[in-house]
């Protein structure tokens, strides 16, 4: 009997200590793009605080980037073709986010320029956004935040809530020859 109970409960114990990714720790010397590199979908990057004079890619695979302590900054960040979500929590990005084909939860995390995302959904909480923020053919949320420039959605939704925008909010839906949104 405690044969069987070992044999049923193994691969199932097994299992649960593999649903959780890698862990990658940066330090100050190293580069976030070659922990990105070597990551897998799931697997989490922390970096400890510093200036990372990097343009991050995340192509096709979902992790999260998070930061350990301190400020840590980076000049821009791009995700593409994700199967799943990816997570960017407590950074400085100097300059902009690009999103294609992926979904980016952000939080804590203040921009020097623009959010873009194409056939993509962001949610953005407690984000200051000096740009623009973009999205066509995609879900926009925004909580808790502030964006110094306009918010534009085409083709997509937007839910604003307890934020600012400083510009113009506009949310365009395509139509067809008959006048009816398409969608």
């Amino acid at each position: 009997m405690r044969n069987l109970l070992i044999f049923l409960l193994l691969p199932l114990t097994l299992g649960l200590g593999l649903a959780h990714g890698a862990v990658y720790t940066v330090n100050v010397g190293q580069t976030i793009q070659s922990a990105i590199d070597s990551a897998s979908s799931g697997d989490e990057i922390i970096v400890n605080g510093a200036f990372f004079d990097e343009d991050l890619v995340i192509d096709g695979k979902s992790l999260t980037l998070r930061r350990q302590s301190l400020i840590s900054e980076i000049k821009s960040i791009s995700f593409t073709n994700a199967s799943g979500t990816s997570i960017l929590e407590g950074f400085k990005v100097r300059q902009d986010l690009n999103a294609t084909g992926s979904d980016v939860h952000i939080s804590n995390v203040d921009f020097g320029g623009d959010l873009n995302a194409s056939n993509s959904s962001l949610r953005v909480a407690y984000c200051d956004v000096i740009g623009f923020v973009l999205v066509s053919q995609g879900d926009l949320t925004i909580t808790n935040s502030d964006i110094h420039q306009s918010v534009t959605v085409n083709q997509g939704s937007l839910k604003l809530t307890k934020s600012t925008v400083d510009k113009d909010v506009s949310i365009n839906h395509s139509t067809n020859s008959s006048g009816s949104p398409t969608r």
